[in-house]
């Protein structure tokens, strides 16, 4: 009786990181060229990087066929951005109603990680999208993505 080495397998049920971005903003339209075709402004290629790399790390410790591509996806993500320096301090903890509009920030999100979270958007069957309130100046942008596979 030979003994065979069974390889043990399995997927990650659940991915959840949080990043720490200079600005937030969200998915811009993508811009005409003078010659023609089309180019993603910087501010948003420098976003979907950021958050790209984030999901890396969280998932650095996985081999690629760990990371279900195919299977469908809850998204869940929550913004949150500092007041201003010049905001009265009376707007800390106030609900955050200013620009960019949450589409274009859960946007940006999906379009980032459209083919290393899953293979195609159309896997996402659930996202929900929070902007938190503000708080003080000096505490940063924060993105916080959790992703549920199956």
């Amino acid at each position: 009786m030979s003994s065979q080495a069974t390889k043990a397998t399995f997927t990650v049920s659940r991915v959840v990181f949080e990043i720490e971005v200079p600005r937030l903003s969200g998915k811009e339209r993508a811009r005409a060229k003078a010659g023609g075709g089309y180019y993603t402004p910087r501010q948003t290629r420098s976003a979907e990087q950021a958050v790209a790399e984030g999901f890396l790390d969280a998932v650095s410790t996985l081999t690629t066929d760990q990371v279900p591509l195919q299977a469908p996806v809850a998204l869940d993500v929550a913004f949150c951005r500092e007041l201003p320096k010049s905001a009265p301090k009376r707007r800390i903890g106030e609900p955050d109603i200013s620009m960019p509009d949450i589409d274009n920030l859960l946007k940006l999100v999906m379009d980032a990680l459209t083919g290393l979270a899953w293979e195609d958007d159309r896997y996402v069957y659930s996202a929900r999208a929070v902007r938190l309130p503000r708080t003080t100046y000096g505490s940063g942008c924060q993105i916080r993505v959790a992703i549920q596979y199956g």
